[in-house]
């Protein structure tokens, strides 16, 4: 027999083959972030959700175009897929179409770069693809070229960007072109062994540099973090 994931694969490629015959190219993925998420994403979502999941997703789910949610800050263990949650959550919004320019912010540029990194291969897995094609697709400019999705940037054909930044870096200059970030994910921004004048730089970035540049009125804000020291962003949050 075969296993239901493998099934469900197999109905939806079956499924599309057949609206692609009769002109429509697109299959209609699930309205819960549940059945979504164990529709496109299975393997990352073999084992039961906890309270701390269920509660971060309901807030993912919650996000709407044009309104800015409370911001959610997230203080799980290690081994709590943290990043990994955020990175669903950003091809979620990008999905959905609720969010379009995210800002995903790390401790180093390295660090955001391979969470973004990250960010494009779910964009490129197949099964996103089948439900969601101008996602999955790289932007094209005028004359052919690619328009971002390399390392530091991803740019899909839908209009769904984003941005590495790291808190090692500057963000002036980081736009898409006239927008400003809806959405601003920080992640891994605490290191073991940052000083107090570190963390107190790495707060001025945030406070004075990375937060006013959202846009106005619904830019969306997720901390998600362990608790590294008790003199981190993270515990100070907390």
């Amino acid at each position: 027999m075969l296993s239901q994931s493998l099934q469900i694969q197999i109905d939806a490629e079956i499924e599309l083959r057949q609206r692609r015959e009769h002109g429509d190219f697109g299959l209609i993925a699930p309205a819960h972030w549940r059945e979504w998420l164990r529709e496109l994403f299975p393997a990352y979502v073999s084992a039961p959700f906890s309270d701390r999941h269920v509660e971060f997703w309901e807030w993912v789910d919650s996000i709407e175009l044009g309104m800015r949610p409370d911001p959610f800050c997230g203080f799980w263990p290690r081994g709590g897929a943290k990043s990994t949650s955020a990175e669903l959550a950003a091809s979620f919004v990008g999905a959905k179409g609720t969010r379009k320019y995210i800002w995903y912010v790390g401790g180093t540029q390295d660090k955001a770069d391979s969470h973004v990194d990250s960010i494009a291969g779910l964009l490129e897995n197949t099964q996103l693809e089948k439900y969601y094609p101008d996602l999955a697709s790289r932007a094209i400019g005028k004359y052919g070229n690619s328009k971002g999705w390399r390392r530091s940037r991803l740019r899909s054909q839908s209009g769904f960007t984003v941005d590495a930044l790291g808190l090692d870096t500057s963000a002036r200059g980081m736009k898409d072109e006239e927008q400003r970030p809806d959405m601003i994910i920080f992640d891994d921004v605490d290191e073991l062994h940052d000083s107090f004048a570190t963390t107190q730089k790495k707060i001025e970035t945030i406070t004075k540099s990375i937060l006013p540049s959202g846009s106005n009125g619904d830019c969306a804000v997720l901390f998600i973090q362990n608790l590294i020291h008790p003199e981190s962003i993270a515990s100070q949050l907390a």
